[in-house]
């Protein structure tokens, strides 16, 4: 199936070199041409095969899809969400409605570092088959940490020595995880665990890196992660995020950039810009998000 956004005024989020420096820029009167859940063209007055179908964005500002490096879409963000021992059935059916709330928030892509049961990976599978309705979802799985650390008991899988530790990843990736969390200190949930200590020794932590094929790498970008889902921070208000960043000194465009080009570039996906190829990804923002970022956007995404 084919969409087609006629006369929008995207903001484009391609960077271009210029005085050593990245910017972002608006192109106004553009057409765009979504095909197969693709960005399939860009440009003006763009030829529309018979069966196109025709979405006036004309009022609005388009953006890339935005992501979320950060949630637990198991969880409502109520105190005691994430830990509470419900059916995983119903903790199911609550992970599909706070999947749904995400995408109409204008999130369609999130990472999800952790859930009962490894019940993101399967309500991952859900939303990319079209059984519910959600983002694109990089889900972990269990988290890795160490015997009664942050986590254990409701979104980690304990595990001490680095043997362990690469069983547990390996556990993990043979479920179908698309990243993987290693809990390496603790964290203000897990009653009886200090946040500021450290949960896995170096030989640990470097064996679980290992195994999930991953690098640490420096850099100065910015990617947004929310943890969505610990108290009061809720599915569908994820977008809060990017307006206090930019209360926190960060530009407009540098924190529209956090949670789009920037943090696809972290999660190594096909999104985040407007560009010809990449996932036909695109939320509409009813006044100019350079100008005013607290505008919650609407939602235009591509048919599968």
């Amino acid at each position: 199936m084919t969409a087609y956004a006629h006369h929008v005024r995207p903001v484009a989020l391609r960077e271009r070199p210029h005085m050593g420096r990245r910017f972002t820029h608006l192109s106004a009167d553009v057409d765009i041409l979504f095909r197969d859940g693709r960005i399939a063209a860009l440009g003006h007055s763009l030829p529309r095969g018979e069966g196109t179908r025709i979405l006036d964005c004309s009022s609005g500002y388009v953006l890339p899809g935005l992501i979320d490096c950060h949630v637990h879409l198991t969880s409502g963000g109520e105190a005691g969400d994430l830990t509470r021992r419900d059916p995983i059935a119903t903790r199911a059916f609550e992970a599909a409605n706070n999947a749904s709330r995400t995408l109409m928030a204008g999130f369609t892509t999130v990472r999800d570092l952790g859930a009962p049961e490894q019940l993101n990976i399967h309500l991952a599978r859900a939303i990319q088959a079209g059984t519910v309705s959600g983002p694109t979802i990089l889900a972990a799985g269990l988290g890795v940490t160490m015997t009664g650390g942050h986590g254990h008991g409701f979104i980690a899988r304990e595990a001490d020595g680095p043997d362990e530790v690469r069983k547990a990843v390996r556990e993990q990736l043979r479920a179908g995880a698309g990243a993987i969390k290693l809990f390496a200190s603790g964290g203000v949930l897990t009653p009886g665990v200090d946040p500021r200590s450290p949960s896995f020794t170096e030989g640990e932590l470097r064996a679980g890196v290992e195994e999930g094929h991953k690098a640490f790498r420096a850099g100065v970008k910015l990617a947004m992660g929310t943890d969505r889902g610990t108290p009061l921070n809720r599915p569908g208000e994820n977008a809060q995020e990017i307006a206090r960043m930019v209360r926190a000194g960060l530009s407009p465009a540098a924190a529209i950039l956090a949670a789009t080009a920037w943090a696809a570039d972290l999660l190594r996906v096909d999104a985040g810009r407007l560009v010809e190829g990449l996932h036909g990804d695109a939320v509409v923002f009813a006044s100019d998000p350079l100008m005013d970022i607290s505008g919650s956007p609407g939602l235009t995404r591509s048919p599968p």
